[in-house]
């Protein structure tokens, strides 16, 4: 959000550290995304022991497209982001061509703000089905469970993951190489190995719901270097990635796992989740609304510093209006523009597999 107002002191290191501590909160859908999607899958596979990869993809299409499409368009026509390159014809197809294919990640001078974990997401969304049908085939090969070899190949994804990350450390980070699919996939693959640890009812998952107050505050410290690093320090983008992908896991079995279950029914938390279903289209237009002139944000901060008096004042209203303009768009889109599109998937390609209601293991 441009202009806001500089708060400075105890006050000012807080709040700052907390509004930078926001980019990780990437990492977190990487691994609620994982563990939703694989959920899917596993039961898919263990249902009929075979995946149907086209009504998957077409299922994911119709959830990620129509809203990105859409977005793209609007940001094409008001020239906001201009991620678009019109200096030539050929340029003008190479830059529309890479965020049509969700490229941005890899070939775009201009990734375009937050779509580039778009990018992250519809490659796990092609790689994990076809992982899971060879992993499925190697089980067979070796007169072995599926669920077996899910561990060990989470290990060897993270592990590669970090050690590509660790190489790319001593030859230098760039600006948009935490954007990059191999730099992060595994933060999706962790997503993948609490679902199976869930749905095999894991000793593990036992231990966490019974020490869910431990296990919440260990990702709290897990998840902290964020508080402090960038994500493109040296530290979080080797280790640190891994720290949080860790964190947010465990974050999310305690969650899942009742941490929270009594308070459920308030008010406050019945909210958020109506909120949640906002939450794509909030998170696709967040960055961009200040920077849609016809929105006049610097207008708009400029005469609330002249209005308010004290900047904790304006600062808060600051916060206050561009809450509600997310909000506001994201409500808008999801009900115009992704409903519908949900509507029509779910009459081509219904749901067949559905992740328990019952979240006690």
């Amino acid at each position: 959000m441009p202009g806001l107002t500089q708060l400075h002191g105890p006050a000012g290191f807080l709040f700052w550290h907390i509004k930078s501590i926001g980019w990780a909160g990437v990492d977190l859908f990487f691994v609620l995304s994982g563990f939703l999607i694989s959920g899917i899958l596993f039961a898919e596979l263990e249902k009929n022991r075979d995946i149907k990869l086209f009504r998957f993809w077409m299922r994911r299409g119709f959830k990620i497209w129509p809203s990105y499409f859409f977005l793209l368009a609007i940001l094409a026509i008001t020239q906001t982001s201009a991620f678009i390159d019109t200096s030539s014809p050929s340029q003008f197809c190479k830059t529309l061509l890479v965020h049509v294919f969700f490229f941005q990640n890899y070939l775009a001078d201009n990734p375009n703000g937050p779509t580039w974990s778009l990018a992250v997401e519809e490659h796990f969304y092609i790689l994990l089905p076809l992982l899971l049908l060879g992993l499925q085939g190697l089980a067979t090969k070796l007169k072995k469970n599926l669920k077996d070899l899910i561990g060990p190949a989470t290990l060897f994804i993270v592990l590669l993951c970090l050690g590509l990350r660790v190489m790319n450390v001593f030859h230098g980070v760039h600006p948009n190489d935490y954007m990059q699919t191999h730099f992060r996939i595994d933060a999706l693959m962790i997503g993948v190995f609490c679902q199976y640890l869930w749905m095999t009812q894991s000793p593990a998952i036992t231990h966490i719901c019974s020490h869910l107050r431990s296990y919440f505050l260990l990702s709290l410290l897990l998840v902290s270097p964020a508080f402090f690093f960038n994500r493109t320090h040296p530290f979080m983008f080797s280790i640190g990635f891994l720290l949080l992908s860790i964190g947010f896991s465990f974050l999310l079995l305690t969650l899942y796992g009742g941490l929270i279950r009594k308070y459920e029914t308030a008010w406050f938390l019945k909210s958020v989740a109506v909120v949640g279903t906002w939450s794509y289209n909030i998170y696709l237009w967040h960055y961009f609304l200040p920077k849609i002139q016809l929105l006049q944000f610097d207008w708009i901060n400029r005469h609330l510093m002249e209005w308010l008096p004290g900047n904790y004042l304006v600062l808060g209203m600051q916060a206050a209006l561009f809450t509600v303009f997310g909000l506001t768009f994201g409500y808008l889109a999801t009900l115009c523009i992704e409903f519908p599109f949900l509507q029509l998937r779910n009459k081509l390609f219904p749901s067949r597999y559905k992740l328990t209601s019952n979240p006690t293991p």
